[in-house]
């Protein structure tokens, strides 16, 4: 297993998404004053997101709903299994926007301040998302050079893939180490953070795009 941790990844406020999750859709008329009320909250809640990725690489055998990767227990998983049939190799991304954002968005619930809360709640998910499509965009870069490429993204949650898997994933990727940790239930802490994982196809085959199939906990 080859662990990197990714530096650099130019991640813009994802303000198109972000306003989305606020149903704020493009078009809709809203008074000027209040977006800029909006973009600010957005700003100083982006600024609090202290974003970090791991990524791994690892080798994978699929056989009847089984994946057996490097380093780690045996999952069953059917949907994943459908991911990655073709991938003797894998790539995991782990990515956290740390503890702050979290520590803001409860304290601000807890002041009453309802719609800075939900702007640093929907801020902080969409940084962490841009973040783990950045890291993958910039995996499959590399591959491209190799003639091969990344799957989509899935993570565990989605599908009959158990959230449990998260405390597998934690463990091989030294994740502590990021400053995440996992629940009883399988739940990642910091709560603005997600797990996904990839196969290695040949460039011509499989969907593109680094569009992930997650439930994750952001």
């Amino acid at each position: 297993m080859n662990r990197i941790d990714l530096f650099g990844l130019d991640i813009a406020i994802p303000r198109k998404r972000i306003l989305e999750r606020l149903r704020l859709r493009p078009g809709a008329v809203v008074d000027p004053a209040l977006m800029g009320d909006v973009d600010r909250t957005m700003s100083a809640a982006a600024a609090l997101c202290d974003i970090r990725v791991r990524a791994a690489w690892l080798d994978v055998a699929v056989a009847d709903g089984l994946l057996r990767f490097e380093s780690m227990p045996p999952v069953e998983s059917a949907a994943l299994a459908s991911v990655l049939q073709k991938s003797g190799r894998a790539a995991i991304i782990a990515v956290t926007a740390g503890e702050a954002i979290v520590s803001a968005i409860r304290r601000l619930s807890e002041t009453g301040d309802m719609t800075s809360a939900v702007i640093h709640d929907a801020t902080g998910s969409e940084m962490a998302e841009a973040a783990a499509a950045g890291a993958w965009k910039r995996l499959s870069a590399g591959l491209a050079r190799q003639g091969l490429r990344l799957t989509r993204r899935f993570s565990p949650g989605y599908g009959d893939l158990p959230v449990l898997w998260h405390h597998d994933v934690h463990a091989a990727l030294r994740l502590a180490e990021l400053g995440i940790s996992i629940t009883e239930r399988g739940m990642i802490v910091p709560e603005k953070s997600t797990i996904s994982v990839s196969g290695v196809i040949p460039a011509a085959g499989g969907a593109s795009g680094g569009e992930s199939e997650e439930d994750s906990d952001s």
